[in-house]
């Protein structure tokens, strides 16, 4: 399998600052978490933020665009209830359900506070008109142990939303006391946050075991919770499934290879489709691995368990340092980064890799170790997947640790081939997400030409939350396009977005003799012979005027209603004098474009 660009052309922002107060804004210095959630145009996003002299009395802020994270509205603090930096909340996610509620869960200390401690609960928001307002003061979700109950401490909180259902899950240790054995806790709702059942222990509660790491997904009535259990030896892989809304569990090993420690599972869930992923101390120990199992049956029953980085397991001393994965039904692509080309080669561990194993038959049968990044000696990290209806689409970290970039890849024929790495412009000097359990920081819109993450960067010595999104299958590049009198073809690529509102398009032609040119505008696409090259559009108009080529190009800003560009798809394609080659005329590729 090799890396080749998609029929998709791709385009990508520059970051952009999201945590802006106004014209006061203090800065500030972000630590802990980003959650990005979406549901159609609109992208939700809340972070953790120090805007006061401690580390330890930061604040949850929220922020929401209603463009396609072209815009967004300023931040406002959400974990009401006592002063700004009073106290210390952190780790938040987000959902949207279907209504178009927007519930944000986090942690948070201000109960405890009261009785000298500094052990975190649940604490959870609700905007019903998109943001404007919000629940004051902000309520706790672990209502039986919340603030009084000051021996227990929230970890590792998960949120999941199918409509208007939710579920929330967590770990805490209530029965062992504070620094004890940890259970898994769960509550839901099916009035996307209005009410909430009893928080319950899902785990067992006779035997104090170690739960951690939950995670969960939600369809429907099915419900499944993947986690890490310690019986005594070794943490193992468990999985909580009902059918039922969470109104009854089943508990199951899934880890069919139980010797080895593991580490960071991770789930996703489409339909009955549901993939449950982990890193294993496996190989005696010589390998830190990557395995998997599939389940066809929204959780009931579980295939068998999958070596999903064969390479690392061949390697001893090689490592998956990150892995994460996506579900839509029937395809389950893992992404991750490992360092066994390094080690193998006789080079330093921990230069990894971007790499995916996809499989298009619900886990029936993989292809494993796709490389998804080319570039030679570059270190990748931390990878996001998010995937929509037309395209799956991969961010990462790339180059130094304490001076990262971040680049985006995409499949648009289910994992089969890759795109190149897409560098986002304008970030620097070090790009940071975050870690596997404290939110997800990269999403695709309802579309799913569209995926936006949320992201650190430090351009003025603190860190700063941005935002960068890559439109895929918003441009499509189609039609032959043949040599002219410089040896080259002419190529048509377009710049800024197809947000229709923004009305920030232009195009692009290169390869050009430095003669005069016109851009096309078209209805339709066909492909017909005319002049040197092929014309490309049907229902023909100019842009005027023409222009003249200068060093091989020819750029336009197009104003899309005063142009004609109509919502929906368009055409584009550029045509040009050739004075003394063939007939003197010729055209460059074209390109469909469709406009939300």
């Amino acid at each position: 399998m090799v890396l080749l660009a998609p029929a998709g052309v791709a385009q990508v922002r520059p970051a952009q600052r999201v945590n802006v107060l106004g014209l006061n804004d203090s800065g500030g210095n972000q630590a802990d978490g980003i959650g990005v959630a979406t549901r159609g145009s609109r992208f939700a996003m809340v972070w953790a933020e120090q805007l006061g002299t401690s580390a330890g009395t930061q604040d949850i802020h929220f922020s929401v665009s209603d463009d396609f994270g072209l815009t967004w509205s300023p931040q406002v603090r959400i974990d009401t209830g006592d002063g700004p930096n009073a106290s210390d909340s952190d780790e938040p996610k987000v959902v949207i359900t279907g209504d178009g509620t927007i519930v944000a869960v986090w942690e948070d200390v201000k109960d405890a506070r009261s009785f000298g401690t500094d052990n975190e609960d649940l604490f959870y928001n609700r905007s019903s008109d998109g943001g404007a307002t919000w629940l004051s003061p902000s309520l706790p979700l672990n209502t039986p142990t919340s603030g009084a109950h000051a021996s227990s401490d929230v970890d590792r909180i998960s949120i999941a939303a199918d409509g208007d259902r939710i579920c929330v899950v967590w770990e805490e240790d209530s029965l062992a006391g504070a620094g004890g054995a940890e259970e898994i806790w769960f509550t839901r709702s099916t009035d996307a946050g209005a009410t909430w059942t009893a928080p319950r222990i899902v785990t067992s509660t006779t035997t104090i075991v170690d739960a951690d790491d939950p995670k969960v997904a939600v369809r429907g009535s099915n419900v499944v919770i993947g986690f890490i259990d310690d019986g005594g030896w070794d943490d193992d892989v468990y999985a909580l499934g009902s059918t039922d809304f969470g109104t009854t569990f089943t508990k199951v090993l899934v880890e069919s290879a139980t010797t080895g420690d593991v580490d960071d599972p991770q789930l996703a869930m489409d339909g009955d489709l549901v993939a449950l992923v982990w890193q294993d101390a496996d190989a005696g120990g010589a390998s830190d691995g990557l395995h998997g199992v599939v389940s066809q049956d929204g959780g009931r029953t579980w295939r068998a368990e999958t070596v999903l980085a064969p390479r690392v397991q061949a390697t001893p001393g090689a490592r998956v340092s990150w892995a994460v994965v996506a579900v839509r039904d029937p395809d389950v692509y893992v992404v991750y980064t490992e360092d066994s080309e390094s080690v193998a080669g006789g080079g330093p561990g921990g230069l990894t890799k971007l790499y995916a194993s996809v499989s298009n038959s619900r886990g029936g049968s993989w292809t494993f170790d796709v490389p998804l990044d080319a570039a030679d000696g570059r270190r990748d990290n931390r990878p996001a997947v998010a995937v929509g209806d037309a395209y799956v689409v991969v961010c990462s970290e790339t180059g130094a640790a304490g001076a990262n970039g971040l680049g985006f890849t995409y499949s648009g024929d289910h994992g089969a081939t890759w795109s190149p790495l897409h560098a986002v412009p304008g970030v620097g000097p070090d790009v940071d997400s975050e870690d596997l359990h404290e939110g997800t920081y990269f999403v695709t819109s309802a579309s799913g030409d569209l995926a936006l993450a949320g992201f650190w960067d430090r351009p003025t010595g603190t860190n700063e939350l941005y935002a960068s999104a890559i439109e895929v299958g918003s441009v499509t590049r189609y039609c032959p396009t043949t040599p002219n009198s410089t040896g080259a073809p002419a190529v048509l690529d377009s710049l800024g977005t197809t947000y229709y509102a923004a009305n920030d398009f232009g195009l692009r032609a290169s390869g050009l003799p430095d003669h005069p040119g016109i851009f096309l505008l078209g209805r339709t696409a066909i492909s017909l012979p005319y002049a040197d090259g092929y014309i490309c559009l049907g229902g023909v108009r100019f842009l005027r005027p023409p222009l003249l080529a200068l060093g091989g190009v020819a750029e336009r800003t197009v104003d899309l209603p005063s142009d004609g560009v109509l919502l929906g798809t368009n055409t584009f394609q550029y045509w040009y004098r050739d004075p003394g080659f063939g007939v003197s005329n010729n055209l460059s590729d074209a390109l469909e474009v469709t406009f939300r």
